[in-house]
C-alpha cells in the first residue's frame, strides 16, 4: 500500500513542527506536506490529485494569513475528486457558530488547540490514533459519497465520546455515576472502531437519493444537538445528575432505528458479521442509557424520554 500522505495547513511554523514531531514519535512513517496559507493548501491538494497521489488526511487551522481555513474545507467537500479526504479543523477558534459552520460544510472533526481538559499534545495524540491508525487504515480506491458520510460519522462519534467523558469527570465523587458515563464514552469509541471497519472498500449497493438525504440530514441534526449539549456542559457549574441525564437523552432524541437499518443494508451489504455486531453494540448502549435513567431518575420528562428510547433500542434488533 502507498504511504499515507497528510497535509497540515498552519501558519505557525512552531506548531507545524510540533505536530510533525508528535506524529513521528507516535510511529508515523508516511509523508506530511506543509502549507502556511489557504492558497498554498489548495495548490498542494490540486497538485497531489494531478500526480495521482491524493491526500489521505487534511489538517487545517482556522485563521490563516490569506483567509479562513474553512475555505479549504468548503473547496475539498465541493470537489467530487477530493470530497472523500477526511478534513479536520485544528483551531484555537472554537465558538459554537464557527464549529457549526465547519461541520455544515463537511468537516469531519473539529479539534481545539487549547482544550478545556488536557493539552495540545493530548489532542494531537488523539487525532493520530483515531484518524491515522483507524479511519484511513485502508485507503479508498475511488470516491464514494457513503464512505465520506461514514467518515463524517467517525468524527461525530469521537465528539460524543468526549462529551460523555466530560460528564464522567463532573461526577467523580459518585463512583457509580462516573462509571456509567465512562461506559457510555467507551461505547462511542467502540462504535467508531466498528464504523472504521465497515468503512473499508466494499461492494455496497447504490443508496437511493431519498435515503441518502435522510442520512445526511440525520447526521446534521445530531451534530447541531451535540453542539447544544456541549454548550450546556461548558456552562454548567454544578450540574445535577438529572441535568446530565437530560443531556444524554437530548443526544439520542432523534435516533431512528429504521434509518440505521436501511443505511447498513445499502452501505455494507457484504459485511453481515460487522453489521450484526454494530447493531448489537448500538442497541446495548441505548438500553444501558435508558435503563439507568428509568431506574434512577425521578424526573417525569426524563423517564418518559428514556422509555421511548428503550423501545427504539429493542426495535433496532428486530
Amino acid at each position: 500500500m502507498a504511504p499515507v500522505i497528510v497535509l497540515h495547513v498552519e501558519d505557525d511554523p512552531s506548531l507545524r513542527e510540533f505536530v510533525g514531531l508528535a506524529f513521528e514519535n507516535l510511529g508515523f512513517q508516511g509523508e506530511i506536506l506543509k502549507a502556511a496559507s489557504v492558497a498554498q493548501g489548495l495548490e498542494i491538494i490540486r497538485l497531489q490529485s494531478e500526480k495521482g497521489r491524493p491526500l489521505d488526511l487534511i489538517i487545517v487551522d482556522m485563521n490563516l494569513p490569506d483567509g479562513k481555513g474553512i475555505e479549504i474545507v468548503n473547496q475539498v467537500k465541493r470537489n467530487p475528486a477530493w470530497t472523500g479526504i477526511p478534513t479536520l479543523m485544528l483551531s484555537s477558534e472554537t465558538d459554537a457558530t464557527t464549529v457549526a459552520e465547519a461541520y455544515a460544510l463537511g468537516a469531519n472533526c473539529f479539534l481545539p488547540k487549547n482544550p478545556s481538559h488536557g493539552n495540545l499534545l493530548d489532542v494531537v495524540e488523539s487525532l493520530y490514533h483515531f484518524w491515522l491508525e483507524q479511519a484511513i487504515r485502508a485507503k479508498p480506491e475511488s470516491t464514494d459519497p457513503m464512505r465520506e458520510l461514514l467518515g463524517q460519522t467517525l468524527g461525530y462519534k469521537a465528539q460524543m465520546s468526549q462529551a460523555y467523558l466530560r460528564m464522567a469527570k463532573m461526577f467523580t465523587k459518585t463512583i457509580n455515576h462516573a462509571e456509567f458515563f465512562l461506559n457510555l464514552s467507551l461505547s462511542q469509541s467502540n462504535h467508531a472502531n466498528l464504523i472504521a471497519f465497515l468503512r473499508n472498500p466494499n461492494q455496497g449497493h447504490s443508496v437511493p437519493d431519498g435515503l441518502s438525504r435522510e442520512m445526511r440530514q440525520n447526521l446534521s441534526d445530531k451534530r447541531t444537538c451535540l453542539l447544544r449539549v456541549e454548550g450546556s456542559i461548558e456552562r454548567a457549574a454544578e450540574p445535577s445528575i438529572e441535568d446530565a441525564y437530560r443531556w444524554c437523552l437530548e443526544l439520542e432524541k432523534d435516533f431512528n432505528p429504521d434509518v440505521l437499518r436501511a443505511a447498513l443494508c445499502y452501505c455494507v451489504p457484504n459485511a453481515a458479521a460487522g453489521v450484526r455486531v454494530f447493531k448489537k453494540s448500538v442497541a446495548g448502549y441505548l438500553a444501558a442509557l435508558s435503563n439507568q435513567i428509568l431506574s434512577e431518575s425521578r424526573n417525569s420528562e426524563n423517564r418518559a424520554a428514556a422509555g421511548t428510547l428503550q423501545s427504539r433500542a429493542i426495535t433496532l434488533l428486530h
